[in-house]
């Protein structure tokens, strides 16, 4: 899936570079405290990489299992 970052531009992952992203379920209070800035914990679907990044949540938000 493609998400998108507020300006329209699409996120990518920092580690290899690819689009295929999904939002990743919040387990920690980092996580929480990081959505208090509006960043949101993603993981790439390619390398399996986790990350935290500004998103157009409103356009991309949905649950996702772990995994």
């Amino acid at each position: 899936m493609e998400i998108k970052a507020p300006g329209g531009h699409l996120v990518e992952c920092p580690h290899c570079g690819s689009r295929d992203l999904r939002y990743s379920q919040t387990e920690t209070v980092v996580d929480l405290m990081m959505q208090f800035w509006r960043k949101h914990a993603l993981r790439c679907r390619e390398c399996g990489a986790r990350f935290y990044e500004r998103t157009d949540e409103s356009k991309n938000w949905m649950w996702t299992t772990k995994g």
